[in-house]
């Protein structure tokens, strides 16, 4: 059932659980616990389609390094991210989860094995086979291949919006912006949580267990926010809460000059298997991460589009087209089309007609690496003495990178840079990248990719982490949370699918627990 705060707020409604954020995550896990038989309220901030107004709501403060996805890569509306992804799901490896003596506070308090069961499960909803077995070992110790995968109907909204409608005990409420965990220090544990509409209307949340599945940037504002109880808010007696951000980091080395164009692009190039897409990537072997003491790293080579008249226009006209949402920029972007239509012409024709990579493989490529980014404390989510429209505290993230990460980053570019050039008989333009690293500007260099992770880390004891291995906040008992801010590191996959199968996990837990009562 799909309803609107403005159609019960003022009221206190109560069901058995209350999932705050209805991304890729809270939908999930609102589908899965519809089997329980337990009533399920799924809190959104947005509606249907995009807002402006919501969406100002994330509005926040960046210091250190400039990190664009606080801003262009989260969206407040049914669906959230997923209504602008592309739906890439890779699995974390065995590694990942591993203490590794040179990445500091590493080691996650479960297992690859432990989640592989709920990967199966997370399959589902992103609509993608199981994952083949991984290409043979490249270049002695220094590279393996890895093919990521793509959901087919990566808009949630869309994709699952009319499950949700009809299911008997999910009620999914739109226009719901959660401004604080309701909590009773006396008891430990919480209650629900405050809802407010964008015109100041509180409503009342209660129930017996709450999820926040939000990213790992809002999932830690709001436990920040939730300190009418206990100060610097709920799940922080360690100071941890916020603490530990990470993204992806990620660089372009510098441009490919192959011998061979057509057979470079048909290796590196996106296919279709069965209808669904793939991509490839050379990663960093177990063997070299310890040999040379480096996280786990992804090297690529890219096809950038971005540069190529009227392709971005496209991409934001179809997708707009796919979802009904005919206002704004609509026009503008369909004459940059008018004017370059050749481009997105071609695209079209390899997409949609030949089952092939849209991208266009004549212009010339680029060697990109991204992966890992070690757990720094004073990479962090906190909040500013600002309040947005609800009188919510706003977000300030200060992303930064260590003197460790980026040396480890040129190492790894420099490695691959060579790898690339024996294999595929190209050469890369390194000039640029040496000297930013030489001169100590490879910072400069390095971008973010949207990928928001461990805020609020994972750990076996509250002194080491935010949460336990179940997601339990420590010191609130029955708060969960769901989200890839959970993750103690984040290895080099994109963190959706992970985050996905931790839902589904925590879910299990949580209807364990209320049934038995």
């Amino acid at each position: 059932m799909l309803t609107d705060i403005a159609d019960i707020q003022g009221r206190c409604l109560r069901g058995d659980i209350l999932i705050i954020g209805a991304g890729a995550i809270g939908i999930t896990l609102a589908l899965e616990l519809e089997r329980s038989g337990l009533t399920v309220y799924l809190l959104e901030s947005g509606g249907r389609k995009f807002e402006q107004e919501t969406q100002a709501l994330y509005d926040s403060d960046v210091t250190g390094m400039p990190h664009g996805g606080i801003h262009n890569m989260r969206f407040r509306l049914l669906g959230g991210s997923t209504t602008r992804w592309a739906g890439q799901a890779l699995p974390l490896f065995e590694m990942d989860f591993a203490h590794r003596d040179w990445i500091p506070s590493s080691g996650w308090p479960i297992t690859r094995a432990d989640l592989e069961p709920y990967y199966d499960r997370a399959r589902h909803y992103l609509g993608i086979p199981p994952f083949s077995v991984e290409p043979g070992q490249a270049n002695g110790s220094l590279c393996q291949g890895r093919y990521s995968q793509f959901s087919p109907a990566p808009d949630f909204a869309l994709r699952w919006g009319y499950d949700l409608a009809r299911a008997s005990n999910v009620t999914v409420v739109l226009h719901a912006n959660v401004r604080e965990i309701l909590f009773s220090k006396a008891e430990g544990c919480v209650h629900g949580a405050v809802a407010r509409s964008l015109d100041g209307v509180d409503t009342e949340f209660r129930a017996s267990a709450v999820v926040i599945a939000c990213g790992g940037i809002e999932s830690a504002r709001i436990l920040l926010a939730s300190d009418s109880e206990v100060e610097g808010g709920l799940g922080n007696r360690h100071d941890l809460v916020g603490r530990c951000f990470q993204d992806h980091p990620a660089c372009f080395v510098g441009e490919i000059h192959p011998r061979k164009k057509r057979e470079l692009a048909r290796r590196w190039a996106s296919t279709k298997v069965g209808g669904v897409k793939h991509q490839f990537y050379l990663t960093a072997t177990a063997e070299y991460q310890r040999e040379k003491e480096m996280p786990h790293y992804s090297a690529s080579v890219v096809y950038p589009q971005t540069n190529i008249p009227g392709m971005e226009a496209a991409k934001r006209l179809f997708k707009a087209l796919v979802r009904r949402e005919y206002q704004g920029g609509l026009t503008k972007d369909f004459l940059q089309c008018m004017r370059s239509p050749l481009a997105p012409a071609r695209a079209a024709v390899r997409h949609f007609f030949a089952n092939q990579s849209a991208l266009d493989t004549d212009i010339t490529p680029v060697m990109g690496i991204a992966g890992e980014q070690i757990p720094n404390p004073k990479s962090c989510v906190t909040l500013s003495g600002q309040v947005d429209r609800l009188g919510m505290k706003k977000t300030r993230l200060n992303w930064e990178l260590t003197a460790f990460d980026l040396s480890r980053l040129q190492t790894w570019g420099q490695d691959m840079a060579g790898y690339l050039e024996r294999q595929y008989d190209v050469s890369i333009d390194l000039d640029d990248f040496t000297r930013a690293a030489n001169s100590g500007d490879l910072k400069g260099r390095v971008f973010d990719q949207g990928h928001h992770i461990g805020t609020l880390r994972m750990a076996e004891t509250a002194e080491c982490g935010v949460v336990s291995p179940s997601c339990e906040v420590y010191g609130c008992m029955n708060l969960f949370v769901a989200s890839s801010a959970v993750f103690p590191t984040g290895g080099f996959s994109n963190p959706t699918y992970t985050a996905m199968a931790l839902a589904i996990r925590c879910g299990d837990e949580i209807a364990r627990r209320l049934s038995s009562q």
